[in-house]
């Protein structure tokens, strides 16, 4: 798994993890029988093994594809590349920051969803706190979800500091991507931007399902989109149900299938060439018949001289 850095994100260094605010998420990462990896993406590559992407509460935009100089490539460029020829998969955990990430979000958009991060959801209703911005949400069940966490549906979830996922496209029959919402907040939240306070349920964690085509083989990578990092701070707490669901997703989406390409190479012959079918009749008379026939006289010979004796 390979988190990104450079964008403000608070988990630290490669050197350095006491600035984690997340530690707990990737010890848990660990213990499920992941290696993890903070990973720059202005200077360095993603590794050949990644699986997983995960950009976690970034604070900063990312580097577009406009700012590219001298044919170097941009972050965003980097990730596109290894979602179309890896089949990896990527999670985006981005809150309510009151920053907008036009050039993360610009390649959200491809996946079909797009997280506000201008926007903060408040509910009175459903809050677990004073402030009504932590609150618990509910499981939207729908066929591409269903299988994933549905036993978790009658469960607390919990949210903080959330902004809300709009769902662009759902059915993007040209890339062949079905993005769904996982979890949505009650009809009673409402969201609050600079601009408008708006009421009603809004998304709050999508899922986008994209199949791609190799070889006649079906392939499929996956993006979450999640408007609450803080979510996975309640993975420690037993009160709710927010570990059981990360673990059951980071199971499900990695375990892509790798393509494979095996070179054609012709068997070896190891046949009689040199016998024709003039030799096979040959041989079958003297195996059949000269064969015996020479036996026979042999012993017909050694059994008279020895009544001779």
């Amino acid at each position: 798994v390979c988190f990104t850095t450079g964008h403000g994100e608070p988990i630290g260094t490669k050197d350095d993890q006491s600035s984690n605010e997340y530690a707990d998420f990737f010890t848990m990462l660990g213990d499920w029988g992941f290696e993890t990896k903070i990973v720059d993406l202005q200077r360095e590559e993603l590794d050949e093994n990644c699986r997983l992407v995960i950009i976690l509460d970034p604070k900063k935009d990312f580097v577009s594809k406009e700012l590219d100089v001298m044919g170097a490539r941009s972050e965003i460029d980097k990730i596109g590349e290894y979602m179309a020829t890896e089949y990896g998969s990527m999670m985006v955990f981005a809150g309510s920051t009151g920053t907008e990430f036009p050039v993360l979000n610009e390649y959200l958009e491809e996946w079909g969803v797009k997280i506000n991060t201008t926007e903060k959801i408040t509910d009175h209703v459903n809050s677990i706190s004073t402030s009504n911005t932590i609150f618990t949400v509910e499981y939207v069940d729908n066929t591409q979800t269903a299988t994933i966490v549905e036993k978790f549906s009658d469960l607390r979830t919990a949210f903080s500091n959330a902004a809300p996922v709009e769902v662009l496209a759902n059915n993007d029959t040209e890339t062949m991507r079905v993005a769904v919402p996982l979890f949505v907040t009650s009809d009673t939240a409402q969201s609050v931007s600079s601009k408008e306070t708006k009421t009603g349920r809004f998304n709050l964690f999508t899922l986008t399902k994209g199949l791609t085509y190799h070889d006649n083989e079906a392939m499929y990578n996956y993006v979450i989109a999640c408007g609450s990092p803080e979510m996975l701070k309640y993975c420690t707490s037993q009160s709710y149900a927010n570990r059981e669901i990360m673990y059951m997703l980071t199971q499900r989406i990695h375990t892509v299938k790798i393509p494979f390409e095996l070179d054609y190479k012709t068997h070896e012959d190891n046949g009689l060439s040199l016998i024709t079918s003039r030799g096979v009749l040959v041989w079958g008379v003297v195996l059949i018949g000269v064969l015996p026939a020479a036996v026979l006289a042999v012993g017909t010979v050694t059994v008279i001289r020895r009544k001779r004796k």
